[in-house]
């Protein structure tokens, strides 16, 4: 049973403030000092298995991260920076042509809102040439 309590809204509000950024819930926990870390990943976890949070695996900090879903992410791919985190949502009728494709010739169905393209974004890229 889920508890709307006053430690899930600052979490909620928390991911809703930063509805473009990535975090684990260690700093989940360290930006809101006010509530204990065990709380924190018991809420991060609600809000994942709610669909509030989209989950992912982050090669660059080894850890799992979360992200509100307010732009329905379930529903489309995404490009994410390896470098630096950033996430690129991509609707668009190819990314569909793609997924008929891949059902007519592999009898395979494809989640669409676990399907994340990793690689650089032009920022980073750039970095690493300087």
């Amino acid at each position: 049973m889920q508890y709307n309590t006053k430690n899930r809204k600052a979490i909620e509000n928390f991911f809703r403030k930063n509805e473009e950024k990535w975090y684990s819930a260690e700093e989940v926990a360290k930006e809101n000092t006010g509530i204990g870390r065990s709380s924190v990943y018991r809420i991060v976890g609600e809000l994942y298995d709610c669909g509030f949070l989209l989950k992912e695996y982050s090669e660059k900090s080894g850890s799992t991260v979360y992200k509100a879903d307010t732009k329905h992410c379930r529903e489309h791919f995404h490009l994410m920076c390896t470098g630096c985190g950033k996430l690129v949502h991509i609707e668009d009728k190819h990314t569909d042509e793609l997924l008929s494709a891949i059902a007519e010739t592999n009898e395979f169905s494809i989640d669409k809102g676990k399907t994340v393209l990793y690689g650089k974004c032009d920022k980073c890229r750039i970095k690493e040439r300087e």
